[in-house]
């Protein structure tokens, strides 16, 4: 028998935003529904919909949870409000 253990990436639903969560919310006004994944300032990529843990949206979701709603203070200032769809965050499963 071996004593290997396989680590597999599973989704965990409910958890507050953090780094390396997939966010999904809306803006207000408007109902624009974007998803994002909060991720290191190296691993961004904005056309990948991979935004800086640094950036000012991700600074607001930081901490959210499904059915929250935000008020923003962006540099497009036409929003207002985000309000949070869902957040979806990796943590590790142990197969044994």
């Amino acid at each position: 028998m071996s004593n290997l253990h396989t680590l597999a990436a599973a989704p965990r639903r409910g958890a507050p935003a953090a780094l390396n969560s997939r966010v999904t919310y809306a803006e207000w006004p408007g109902d624009t529904r974007r998803t994002i994944e909060i991720v290191h300032p190296g691993e961004a990529d904005a056309s990948a919909s991979r935004i800086s843990v640094f950036a000012p949206v991700a600074r607001a979701l930081i901490g959210s949870t499904p059915g929250a709603r935000i008020e923003v203070s962006l540099p497009n200032r036409a929003i207002r409000e985000l309000r949070v769809i869902s957040v979806e965050n990796e943590e590790m499963v142990h197969d044994a």
